[in-house]
C-alpha cells in the first residue's frame, strides 16, 4: 500500500511539475485568495455553509452603511458570537418587491447556544406590517427559509455557489461584496502554502 500510494504521488507530483503558485502575499489574484479561504475554511471542523436572507430594514441599513454592506453585516455577525466566518452579498434583482434582493451565502462556524431563531430574529424578522412602526421584514415563501446553517456536504460545490454571482454584486453595489474573518483568510492561506509546498516536496 505505501509504495502504491507513492507511486502514485509521483505520478501527480510529474503531472504538476510545471504548475507555478505565485507568492500568496504579492502575486496572487484576489479571486483566487477569496475562493482558497472559502475552501481552506470550509474544510475546517465545525464549519457549516449558511444562507441568510435579510429583512428590508437589515438590508437598506447595510446598502446605505458607509463603510458598506459587508461591514455592516459583518459587524452584526460578530454580535451574534459569530467570529470565524467567510461570505459574499449576494442581490438579486426580482420583480417582486415583498422580499430584500440583497442576502448571503457563506461559510461560518456558529456558537452551539445560537439559535437560528435568534439569527432570524436579528437578520430577518418576520414580517408584521400591522406593528407600529409596521415591519417589512422577511415573508418566508415555500422551503426558502430565512436562515440556513446546514453541515457541508461537498464543499468545492458550495465555494462555486457562493461565487457565482460575485462579480454581478460588485457591479450593482460598486463595492467588494466578499468579507473573510482573519480565521477564515489563515485557513486559506494553509491550504495554499500545503499546496505550494507538495508541489516542490
Amino acid at each position: 500500500m505505501k509504495a502504491n500510494n507513492n507511486c502514485l504521488k509521483a505520478i501527480a507530483q510529474a503531472y504538476a511539475s510545471d504548475v507555478l503558485l505565485q507568492d500568496w502575499k504579492r502575486r496572487l489574484p484576489p479571486e483566487t485568495k477569496r475562493a482558497f479561504c472559502f475552501l481552506g475554511f470550509a474544510l475546517k471542523p465545525g464549519a457549516k455553509a449558511i444562507t441568510f436572507r435579510l429583512g428590508h430594514e437589515v438590508a437598506n441599513a447595510a446598502l446605505s452603511a458607509k463603510k458598506g454592506s459587508t461591514d455592516y453585516l459583518s459587524a452584526l455577525a460578530r454580535t451574534m458570537g459569530i467570529t470565524d466566518f467567510a461570505f459574499t452579498t449576494e442581490f438579486v434583482d426580482s420583480k417582486s418587491e415583498e422580499n430584500h434582493g440583497l442576502h448571503i451565502h457563506g461559510i461560518a462556524c456558529i456558537p452551539a447556544a445560537l439559535t437560528v431563531e435568534a439569527i432570524q430574529q436579528l437578520l430577518a424578522p418576520k414580517q408584521n406590517l400591522k406593528a407600529n412602526p409596521p415591519v417589512k421584514g422577511y415573508r418566508q415563501r415555500g422551503k426558502n427559509e430565512a436562515i440556513s446553517a446546514t453541515e457541508l456536504q461537498t464543499p468545492g460545490a458550495w465555494v462555486s455557489y457562493i461565487d457565482k454571482e460575485f462579480d454581478f454584486t460588485s457591479h450593482r453595489l460598486h463595492s467588494n461584496p466578499g468579507y473573510a474573518s482573519r480565521s477564515a483568510t489563515l485557513a486559506g492561506r494553509e491550504l495554499y502554502e500545503a499546496i505550494r509546498a507538495w508541489l516542490r516536496s
